[in-house]
């Protein structure tokens, strides 16, 4: 895979992959992605819009509590949580990047300032624990849904590398990601598998187990880049 723009990569099988910063234009594309093609191997997740760490506490009470006297019907949460997308995006609070290729959305990847995301994990030893790492300007790396046709192509390469690139321009210190323990790969790792953070120079500087059964991977590790040297290390490869 090698950088021919700013924002394209072209990989080996011919696939140029375009990287686009989510903003109010692009919402449309955001919520056709999740409805379409980000579940299509595990439908059980069709209700999910990333919205998990970007949504306040107040707002997720109130979607719970629709959820709860809908009877929990899938569809009524989906909905209220493809509102809830729309309107983040809208509000500058759920921030990213969407992956195109043929101009179609294929890939997304939450990236937020680490001092405003209102949470890094729905376990209660997990949260803290992530919110209490590091120190400086921080954006995070905090979800990949990636679709299942375009996945082990190059995307979440190509995502990482502009999410490294505009943390830099943007004055960051570092960015961190919080892969799970285990390096089986499944379903729910949606937060990067460890191998993609080295390869970017990720270093692991904090880890917890944690056994419970809302913790798939058996608890996370902290994986840090720093953004002082001249050089980002995996950009071109």
């Amino acid at each position: 895979m090698k950088l021919v723009s700013p924002a394209v990569w072209h990989y080996a099988d011919n696939m140029d992959i375009e990287i686009r910063e989510l903003a109010p234009s692009l919402i449309e594309d955001y919520l056709g992605f999740f409805d379409s093609q980000a579940f299509t191997d595990h439908e059980d997740w069709s209700y999910c819009y990333c919205t998990s760490f970007n949504i306040e506490d107040e707002a997720d009470k109130e979607t719970d509590e629709a959820f709860a006297a809908s009877g929990r019907d899938v569809k009524v949460l989906q909905q209220l949580q493809k509102a809830t997308a729309r309107r983040l995006i809208e509000e500058g609070k759920l921030t990213g990047y969407l992956a195109y290729v043929d101009d179609q959305p294929v890939a997304f990847c939450n990236a937020r300032d680490k001092a405003v995301c209102q949470r890094f994990h729905w376990n209660a030893e997990l949260d803290p624990f992530i919110r209490a790492s590091g120190t400086g300007k921080v954006m995070i790396v905090a979800c990949f849904i990636v679709a299942p046709e375009f996945r082990n192509r190059g995307v979440a390469s190509a995502l990482m590398s502009r999410v490294i690139a505009d943390a830099k321009e943007q004055g960051y210190d570092a960015v961190e990601g919080y892969p799970r323990l285990t390096e089986e790969h499944e379903k729910f790792d949606y937060t990067g598998p460890k191998h993609l953070f080295e390869k970017y120079g990720f270093e692991p500087v904090a880890s917890k187990s944690v056994v419970s059964e809302e913790v798939w991977g058996n608890g996370c590790r902290i994986m840090r880049k720093e953004l002082s040297g001249p050089e980002l290390s995996g950009l071109s490869q």
